[in-house]
């Protein structure tokens, strides 16, 4: 090590060789590219892989033998390349021969399985978003159960695999490692619908989740036997659950605050999707998830506290161990506890073997990461282990760099000052814990750009001011459970104190997200070229490689610069793109009909035009955070110059809230008769997304037929209904919207009408004819939906539904005559573009090899 002037340690071009040098790390990094190399060529070479690293573990015996070091170090590292290549192929296409993941497809089929409850219970609300305030469904109840067979054709067979079981209804009559059998409807996980939206299929994947079994009543299982728990599972059940009591004492009136403690101290989760919700929208998401950092602040007061009365640093870190095996006793293995306690268990034992960390912490962070990918080697590929250990390695390399570089903490000839103030004291330390806080978000944000195509640009300045609050309520919690184990009436008055804590944190999330540009949505993904391009020159900068050469520093500054906010560097998502129609050209009309499963969004640009027809989900009352607002970041929308609401059905609005925080809604158009009924149900959901609309600053327009718009030569109109039609149900007052094209070619969007809104309209004589258009009422079938359909004569019929729609599906015979439509659906070809040009008409689907869809079994 050198010193520069004023004290900071500067590193050295030979500190980096060794650091490089060292087996461990050259390991790490042979395993990691190993690892890569065989997700980029596929499963199919475990073989070739194990047969190259027989090769390599040969070459290095031959050099053993010629006595050529160097030789013997390069034929162990490409063994570690091919064999780590072999084990992650193995591991990712390991199927049983009894596997239950054939019969997991993607149409649900009805199922009885045996098998064993594999995780514990929980019960969930049956929705989540702002609009789940009028789901009157009951909580729903999840586990997973590890199934060892399965009926076929009335026999019972060997099966294996992991099913997510899902009871549509509130069941506490499980329990884990119970032997159960169920009856349910059995599937796999369905792929993202619409661009940008989160890929559940890959995560479940990645879980080592087979597929989903829904019972749709909780009397559609039945207890085979009770479980037979090991005495150690049973003390760690006993353990939590007494955590868990514990904690919970004093603080039952405060259900915000005790699923924010739950989830911080003992890795629990409530099901209180609006705090996860919050916490994201600003960057702080991985607060909620019990990982490295809650360890190292829970097992760095450990610590202090050790060192005051232990002398021996040995002996101290004895203590954290001991307590981090504790720690492991009470909360759930969940896969980022593991990884972080792996982690730390690495940096214990070096401590207790007297190895000084500070010199060697990278040579533990790469045994510890040889660890993790051992256990679980795809997790190389995951948020979670990218942003652990990357945030990690950047803390060991340049935290303490650039904190001596704004302060140092020696003089000119690199002597500690003996006496300093105690304000300077505090100073130097609040310092470097800003320094530690910029450069994990400097780590971070690539990689949570590539990974949640989002950026939050004051994470730093709110990780700054949380992680404080996070210590201080991690520190009054555990003394809490502490407390309330042996002293109730001790863990009854920290209780205050602790949910006071709690919501400050809650508060400051919540105040943070009213701060303009909190939320950065990116339109594309970064690109893995990107990503890697821009951690190298975040490495490069604080490597000191920079330094010194203006003209090499500028040029990297600039050329990312101009690859982020101009190139874009392309979309590293590996399905169908957002849309290969060309550009929206004034005079041309593009229609994108969105995948929300039984719901309706569409959305109709022309120009610099933009207008929303409809925006909500039956399935999913938070679409508009889950689905919609995502895919307008895909397709590069950013206003929205009127949302039309069709009628007052909550599956055509539940999103528009959602939609409408995120963007800039010029108007909202509504029908008199949904204005009438939010007028007659002030209590209901209309009136509430009218009055919260209002808040916002967004106007709301009442229209009906006889309103007409033209925009870039195209003509928007609405053929119904009249203002003072009153129907017997709401369905049949849907607003039906005609757009028509410079050419005469017509979108027509209907809503939900039904039998006698077709009949009124066939009386009226309305002229109906139009080339694209959409099933009204998700694809239900009335007496007159065929005479309507002849009446359009489309070239290209849109269903918006989900797949319960097409188990039986009436639809199919009518098409099937009339074979020049072209019939889409979005729950077997997720979103539906269509293109209105001088070239004729070009419609694509999102899901380019659709599953098949037909009746139940």
């Amino acid at each position: 090590m050198i010193m520069r002037p004023g004290g900071a340690r500067a590193t050295s071009p030979n500190d980096w060789r060794q650091m490089f040098a060292s087996p461990l790390v050259q390991a790490a990094l042979a395993w990691m590219a190993g690892s890569i190399a065989a997700h980029a060529i596929g499963g199919g070479a475990v073989n070739t892989f194990l047969l190259a690293g027989g090769a390599s573990l040969a070459l290095a015996g031959v050099m053993l033998r010629r006595q050529r070091p160097q030789g013997v170090r390069i034929g162990l590292l490409l063994a570690v390349f091919f064999l780590s290549g072999a084990w992650l192929a193995a591991r990712s296409q390991s199927v049983a021969p009894d596997s239950i993941l054939p019969y997991a497809r993607a149409e649900p089929q009805l199922a009885r399985v045996r098998g064993t409850v594999q995780t514990p219970v929980k019960v969930a609300p049956a929705q989540r978003g702002e609009m789940a305030r009028y789901n009157y469904e009951t909580p729903v109840t999840f586990t997973s159960l590890a199934v060892d067979a399965l009926m076929v054709d009335g026999r019972w067979r060997p099966a294996s695999g992991l099913l997510l079981v899902k009871i549509m209804q509130t069941d506490d009559r499980l329990r884990l490692h119970d032997r159960v059998e169920m009856v349910g409807w059995l599937a796999g996980f369905e792929p993202p619908g619409n661009p940008g939206e989160f890929d559940y299929q890959q995560l479940m994947h990645r879980r080592g989740v087979d597929g989903r079994l829904t019972l749709r009543r909780r009397g559609n299982w039945r207890l085979i036997e009770h479980g037979t728990t090991s005495s150690f599972a049973a003390l760690r059940h006993k353990l939590s659950d007494a955590a868990a009591n514990a904690l919970r004492l004093g603080m039952e009136n405060d259900p915000q605050a005790l699923s924010l403690c739950n989830l911080l101290l003992l890795g629990r989760d409530t099901g209180d999707a609006e705090l996860h919700d919050h916490f994201r929208d600003v960057g702080l998401a991985h607060i909620l998830a019990i990982s490295g950092a809650h360890l190292a602040i829970l097992l760095g007061l450990v610590w202090l506290l050790a060192r005051l009365v232990i002398a021996r640093p040995s002996l101290a870190t004895l203590v954290v161990l001991i307590v981090l095996g504790l720690y492991l006793l009470v909360v759930p293995w969940k896969t980022p506890i593991i990884r972080a306690a792996i982690m730390a268990g690495v940096f214990c034992l070096a401590g207790i073997s007297g190895r000084r960390i500070k010199g060697h912490g990278v040579d533990l962070l790469a045994l510890a990461a040889l660890l993790v990918l051992l256990w679980r080697p795809a997790d190389l590929f995951t948020a979670g282990f990218q942003l652990s250990f990357g945030v990690v390695l950047a803390l060991l390399l340049f935290a303490d760099r650039l904190e001596q570089i704004v302060w140092p903490r020696h003089d000119a000839m690199g002597i500690a000052p003996l006496h300093e103030p105690w304000q300077l004291t505090a100073l130097r330390y609040v310092w470097g814990y800003t320094a530690m806080s910029l450069v994990a978000a400097a780590a971070a944000l690539p990689l949570a750009a590539y990974h949640f195509q989002m950026v939050t640009p004051f994470a730093v300045v709110l990780s700054v001011l949380a992680l404080p609050v996070v210590t201080l309520v991690l520190a009054l919690g555990y003394v809490k459970i502490l407390a309330g184990l042996a002293w109730p009436s001790v863990s009854l008055l920290l209780s205050g104190l602790l949910a006071w804590s709690a919501k400050t944190l809650i508060g400051l999330v919540d105040q943070a997200r009213t701060w303009p540009g909190a939320t950065v949505r990116l339109s594309d993904p970064p690109s893995l070229a990107w990503t890697v391009a821009m951690l190298a020159v975040l490495f490069a900068w604080g490597a000191g490689a920079l330094k010194g050469r203006r003209i090499a520093a500028t040029l990297a500054v600039l050329l990312m610069l101009a690859w982020t906010f101009w190139v874009g560097a392309g979309s590293s998502v590996e399905r169908a793109p957002a849309s290969t129609l060309g550009n929206n050209l004034p005079g041309e009309v593009r229609l994108d009909v969105f995948s929300v499963g039984n719901g309706a969004c569409y959305l109709v640009r022309t120009g610099d035009y933009t207008l929303m027809f409809d925006c909500g989900s039956h399935e999913y009352l938070d679409v508009g955070e889950r689905s919609i607002v995502p895919a307008l970041g895909r397709l590069g929308v950013s206003r929205i110059d009127a949302l039309m609401l069709s009628h007052a059905d909550i599956d055509h609005f539940s999103g528009t809230l959602d939609v409408a925080r995120r963007l800039d809604i010029k108007q909202v158009c509504i029908s008199p008769q949904m204005r009438d009924q939010a007028e007659a149900r002030p209590e209901g959901p209309v009136a509430y997304v009218l009055d919260r609309l209002a808040d916002l600053g967004v106007p709301v327009t009442v229209v009906s037929r006889g309103w007409r718009e033209r925009h870039d030569d195209v003509n928007f109109e609405l053929l119904w209904p009249a203002p003072d039609w009153r129907p017997k149900i709401d369905n049949d007052a849907s607003l039906v919207l005609r757009v028509t094209d410079p050419s005469g070619r017509r979108i027509m969007l209907n809503g939900d009408v039904q039998q006698a809104a077709m009949t009124e309209m066939f009386n009226q004589q309305l002229d109906l004819q139009a080339d694209v258009v959409d099933l009204p009422h998700h694809g239900a079938f009335v007496r007159a939906s065929v005479d309507w359909l002849d009446a359009v004569q489309p070239a290209v019929v849109v269903q918006s539904a989900g797949p319960d729609r097409l188990y039986v599906d009436p639809w199919a015979e009518v098409f099937a005559g009339r074979p020049a439509m072209r019939r889409y659906v979005t729950a077997t070809d997720g979103m539906v573009s269509v293109h209105l040009g001088p070239q004729g008409i070009a419609a694509e689907a999102f899901c380019r090899q659709p599953p098949a869809a037909g009746p139940r079994k």
